[in-house]
């Protein structure tokens, strides 16, 4: 063979294995295809803290579907997502998550959206994306109307008064040790036992956001919830007080999307959402609850 053919094998060779390859190579995903919007809008939740979050056997207005379970999620994280799906355009379809996997499961794409009131908090927001604020908390403490607090109007009153919160939350972590004095009892995992734990004069109260206070005086006719005014109440970090929405790092679109969703609900439209997620819960939830 001669040099001049033995050359030319050569280079058809080469170019056959560069369009081979070229062939074979999938382009990776552009900028706006990983941040594509499909049809339908996934969004994880936990749905264990009422009136944000629940779950009922039976469908209703403002309800959706859970997939790939029997029962259906209701609460204000419930309507959020709706009014987000609205902005968009799209389906939404629920999944119900540990809240202790809801960040990984958004890492992992297996959801486009976190709405479970969570807080952005630093070390969260290293690996997540957040919205604004789709609600701010405020802070009370549930007693019996006809305990020895019931009539408290500062934070200060509450000295030698047993109190609880949620384990593993803000408010058992750094509301709590600001009442001086007061006896911290150990955490419990679900607002039932608090409330179980307070008829049972286990506890004089316990801590709360609003709208949880708010569910449960409205199940509870014995209860009293101390609003504080201000100056009067505890010292909180914006960081800890407010829920927003999660979704994975760098979904420009869809952050501009819920943001907007979000934006488009004035204060007065989210208290009504609110006192209607209050006044939705089911009555018979905590029997649900304690015979599962």
């Amino acid at each position: 063979m001669s040099k001049k053919t033995w050359i030319s094998l050569i280079l058809l060779c080469t170019v056959v294995l560069i369009l081979t390859a070229c062939g074979t190579q999938k382009d990776a995903p552009t900028e706006e295809e990983g941040d594509a919007i499909g049809d339908t809008l996934v969004v994880g939740m936990s749905c264990d803290n009422p009136p944000f979050g629940w779950i009922q056997e039976e469908s209703g207005e403002d309800t959706v579907e859970i997939d790939g379970e029997d029962g259906f999620a209701g609460g204000y994280d419930v309507a959020i997502a709706k009014a987000i799906a609205e902005e968009l355009d799209v389906d939404i379809t629920v999944e119900v998550y540990d809240r202790s996997d809801l960040i990984k499961a958004v890492e992992d794409g297996d959801i486009d959206l976190l709405i479970a009131g969570v807080n952005p908090r630093d070390n969260r927001t290293e690996r997540i994306d957040f919205s604004d604020a789709y609600y701010e908390n405020e802070y009370v403490v549930i007693v019996l109307k006809n305990g020895a607090y019931a009539n408290e109007v500062s934070i200060e009153g509450f000295q030698d008064a047993r109190l609880t919160a949620q384990n593993g939350s803000y408010i058992y972590d750094e509301l709590l040790p600001q009442i001086k004095n007061a006896e911290i009892m150990p955490a419990m995992t679900f607002h039932k036992d608090m409330r179980v734990a307070l008829n049972n004069n286990v506890i004089d109260g316990y801590v709360t956001t609003l709208p949880e206070g708010m569910s449960a005086t409205r199940l509870h006719p014995e209860y009293a919830m101390i609003i504080f005014a201000d100056g009067q109440g505890f010292e909180t970090d914006e960081e800890f007080s407010s829920f927003a929405v999660g979704m994975a790092k760098d979904r420009i679109e869809l952050m501009d999307v819920v943001n907007a969703a979000i934006a488009s609900i004035s204060p007065e439209e989210r208290k009504v959402l609110m006192d209607r997620a209050v006044y939705a819960e089911p009555e018979n939830l905590e029997e649900d609850k304690e015979e599962k």
